[in-house]
């Protein structure tokens, strides 16, 4: 069976024909380092892989090592078990990729309606929120990470301040609010 051992790169230019010439950044990418790279099965899982990444980025090291993006990895990654078998692979993973498996899992928190009210008017939030925002704000806070992308006027400040309201876990003194500077008036917008 062959064995990939994945780690991350933190050996930018280590050697002076590392990588080739395209302007990407390498460090902090995922390298896959196979024990064998004349094997059938680690040429065939670099051309498997070569159509769902971004970029594949060919290491000139003893190993015909390869390299792609994080988010490249996480989306194949989901794949492992598939991967695994199809190729006949064992992935050997050290602590980073472990860790970064692990802290990139979208995880879902279930929050009530009520429970999220109950919360936001213990933190004193006073704005009164739409069906529609109430709706958005409940759906983000409960995911570990979320975005709004809703149109201009739609009540993305209020979703984030009631999104922060539900979140915040220590009392801030402030919250910092940037504002548009009208440069040619010299006052606030």
């Amino acid at each position: 069976m062959l064995e990939v051992k994945l780690f991350i790169d933190d050996n930018l230019n280590k050697y002076s024909s590392y990588y080739d010439t395209r302007d990407i950044t390498h460090e902090g990418n995922i390298v896959f380092q196979p024990n064998d790279y004349t094997s059938k099965s680690w040429i065939a899982f670099k051309s498997e892989i070569s159509d769902h990444c971004s970029y594949i980025i060919e290491i000139n090291d003893d190993f015909e090592s390869i390299s792609i993006m994080p988010n490249d990895y996480l989306s194949l990654m989901e794949e492992e078990e598939d991967y695994a078998d199809l190729f006949e692979i064992k992935f050997l993973k050290n602590k980073q990729i472990i860790d970064l498996e692990k802290n990139s899992k979208i995880k879902k928190y279930d929050i009530t309606k009520k429970e999220f009210l109950k919360k936001l008017k213990k933190e004193g939030f006073k704005r009164d929120l739409t069906e529609s925002q109430l709706k958005n704000v409940l759906k983000m806070v409960q995911y570990n990470s979320a975005a709004d992308f809703s149109v201009p006027g739609a009540g993305k400040t209020t979703e984030a301040l009631a999104f922060f309201a539900y979140k915040k876990i220590i009392n801030l003194p402030y919250l910092l609010h940037v504002q548009k500077m009208h440069s040619n008036l010299g006052v606030r917008g």
